[in-house]
């Protein structure tokens, strides 16, 4: 890697020549397996024999829009609100009636830990879906909603936005992008 000066750096420092990388494409690539790590270990289930109501009222409770349906550890389908509103309601069935297992949605749509927060927002759009089961290993180990992606891009780009600004006011960067120390070794280079 060569190294060069660089007139916005603050005294002297030596930077190393790096391709810039916009924080879109940085905060794209980020894996599902880093969205689990800052959410709470809590996977929402229902079984397919439990009644719809009781889908609603554990739904309601937990503060989530969608519960995997899991027939004893196996992902068996995946309920959401919308379903329960469209299946149930305005079908003019009783919840308290209605097994999960009726109105479950059966061909899920999953992702793994090494998928990236870009697959989990197009499969959400193209697919029209708002949540999306983590699979490892063919057990479920979370549920990344449409509120996860858009809460990490928001924290990504605030962290960008900081960089950038500690970039124009010449401070040196506090990390790279993989949270590595940015530079850790420019400070000591000459400039020939």
């Amino acid at each position: 890697m060569s190294v060069t000066h660089s007139p916005r750096s603050s005294g002297g420092r030596m930077t190393p020549n790096k391709r810039y990388e916009p924080p879109a494409r940085i905060i794209a690539r980020i894996p599902v397996r880093d969205l689990l790590l800052r959410k709470d270990d809590l996977l929402w289930s229902v079984a397919p024999d439990e009644t719809v109501h009781d889908a609603v009222a554990t739904m309601a409770n937990a503060h989530v829009g969608a519960l995997v349906v899991l027939d004893h550890v196996r992902l068996a389908g995946i309920v959401s609100e919308r379903d329960c509103v469209r299946k149930v309601l305005l079908a003019g069935r009783c919840a308290r009636q209605t097994l999960v297992s009726e109105i479950m949605v059966t061909k899920v749509i999953t992702v793994g830990h090494d998928s990236s927060l870009q697959d989990c927002m197009r499969l959400m759009t193209e697919r029209r879906v708002r949540h999306l089961p983590v699979l490892d290993g063919g057990r479920v180990t979370g549920m990344i909603s449409i509120g996860d992606a858009v809460r990490e891009t928001l924290l990504q780009q605030r962290d960008a936005l900081h960089e950038l600004q500690r970039y124009v006011a010449g401070e040196p960067r506090l990390r790279e992008p993989d949270g590595v120390d940015a530079f850790p070794h420019a400070a000591r280079a000459s400039v020939r």
